[in-house]
């Protein structure tokens, strides 16, 4: 018996039954018809939408060295990004809702591994520590 075993959450425990990128196409189609009248016209296209914030995870992430970054904040310069003007929309609020929205996304379109309790009890361990770098909706 092992005295430590570590799994990550996602991919391990967790499947997705789609690409991991379509909950933030989601996302972008969802700012895209909630902002449309507010947005600057080369961001009045879901994919430009998705393609910035790819950009922004990328800026985000390379911020604190460690290759990581926080949703919330992820949306907040996005959307601060794609508007004509900020000062027309609630922006926490709308972040907020878009979060939320990505969240529900992911949870709705999650399942747990059919075999990960197989796996488990194949390789059985004193302690177990459970991974993960996703969503976070604040930094811990």
């Amino acid at each position: 018996m092992r005295k430590l075993r570590t799994l990550d959450v996602w991919d391990t425990l967790l499947r997705r039954r789609c690409h991991p990128d379509n909950s933030k196409k989601a996302s972008a189609r969802i700012l895209l018809l909630r902002l449309f009248d507010h947005l600057k016209p080369e961001f009045q296209d879901q994919n430009r939408i998705f393609r910035e914030r790819c950009a922004i995870e990328g800026e985000e992430a390379r911020r604190d060295g460690d290759g990581e970054y926080i949703l919330s904040d992820v949306m907040t310069v996005l959307i601060t990004r794609i508007l004509n003007n900020a000062s027309d929309i609630n922006i926490p609020d709308v972040s907020d809702e878009i979060t939320e929205y990505e969240i529900q996304f992911e949870i709705n379109n999650t399942y747990p591994d059919p075999h990960i309790v197989d796996f488990i009890k194949k390789y059985p361990a004193e302690k177990t520590i459970f991974l993960s770098d996703f969503i976070c909706r604040q930094q811990i």
